[in-house]
């Protein structure tokens, strides 16, 4: 392998890594994106290249914010059913 073909796979193996902690790319096509087959690897190698632990990606904040926001809107009555013994 020459030197080139070795920097640019040392960058790849750091971009990817560095684009799952910014949230860019989900661990799934970060896993894929180094051959991967665990979750475990994954993290082990964040540990590696000293990256702290990702952020969700921002299409995943806005879906759980919508589906938080639209929870708070419904009010929901207790129940007032009584059981007897």
């Amino acid at each position: 392998m020459s030197n080139e073909s070795a920097d640019a796979r040392q960058n790849t193996n750091y971009a990817t890594p560095l684009d799952f902690f910014l949230g860019r790319l989900d661990d799934r096509g970060a896993m894929a994106a180094l051959n991967l087959d665990s979750e475990e690897d994954l993290f082990l190698l964040m540990a590696q290249v000293r990256l702290p632990m990702p952020r969700l990606p921002q299409a995943e904040t806005d879906r759980m914010k919508k589906a938080l926001h639209g929870q708070s809107s419904k009010v929901v009555e207790p129940s007032r059913t009584i059981h007897a013994l």
